[in-house]
């Protein structure tokens, strides 16, 4: 089967053809038909091109599932947070990290006597060798 498409009268020029940077219609679907045939005889870069994306879509969409809908995904993470200071913004961070379902804010601990006390970044740091 030969398909062939020729736009204009001055491509059926004969100094067109001669040029070696103009290649006709046919030419091109020849050499695309052959590219396309080469390619999936080639296993290998068939399953690179397609196979392997679609299993790592399909691997990426169990781990990461549903983080966009409400009520799945990642939730109750322990996220200690440390108060050097007071300040405006520090509490505009720590109340969207609180609405936030994925986190468990600590920001005070309860110590021997069972009395909360705010956490100290020398705390956090037993409490992360502690495990």
């Amino acid at each position: 089967m030969r398909i062939c498409f020729f736009t204009s009268p001055a491509l059926l020029s004969a100094s067109n053809f001669n040029s070696p940077t103009t290649l006709s219609s046919c030419t091109k679907f020849s050499l695309l038909r052959k590219d396309i045939r080469l390619f999936l005889r080639n296993k290998v870069a068939f399953g690179l091109t397609f196979i392997v994306p679609i299993i790592m879509i399909y691997i990426f969409g169990q781990v990461f599932g549903g983080m966009g809908s409400s009520g799945s995904g990642p939730s109750g993470i322990p996220l200690a947070l440390i108060f050097e200071e007071e300040s405006t913004l520090a509490s505009a961070i720590t109340e969207s990290l609180e609405t936030e379902s994925a986190f468990r804010i600590i920001k005070t601990w309860a110590d021997d006597a069972g009395v909360e006390v705010p956490l100290t970044e020398a705390r956090v740091r037993e409490l992360i060798a502690d495990n």
